[in-house]
């Protein structure tokens, strides 16, 4: 049985934020771009055209910030679901940045 996103959104460890972002997607080798539709400490919610076959991991670049590293948690179409390999505080530290200087 599949998983619907609003079974994972019930298993998730942290709060995610509504955001619209640019983001650089980098993957084997390879990047596309995209845009971030929600974020947390622990993970994002992404739109990008990844190939089907992509494997994690992968960086999560957002703006100047530098690159969150990030394993492909799931993917249908365009939507991703990419769970951080970082330490949350480290995580927290680049999304404050992102929001207090966009």
């Amino acid at each position: 049985m599949a998983l619907s996103e609003e079974d994972f959104s019930n298993r998730r460890e942290h709060a995610r934020k509504s955001v619209l972002a640019e983001a650089i997607i980098e993957y084997g080798g390879n990047e596309t771009r995209g845009k971030v539709h929600d974020i947390s400490v622990g993970g994002a919610k992404i739109e990008a055209q990844l190939p089907a076959d992509a494997k994690s991991p992968v960086n999560l670049k957002i703006n100047q910030f530098g690159a969150i590293p990030a394993d492909i948690a799931w993917q249908r179409g365009n939507q991703v679901g990419l769970k951080f390999r970082s330490d949350p505080e480290q995580v927290a530290e680049m999304l404050a940045a992102i929001a207090i200087y966009g």
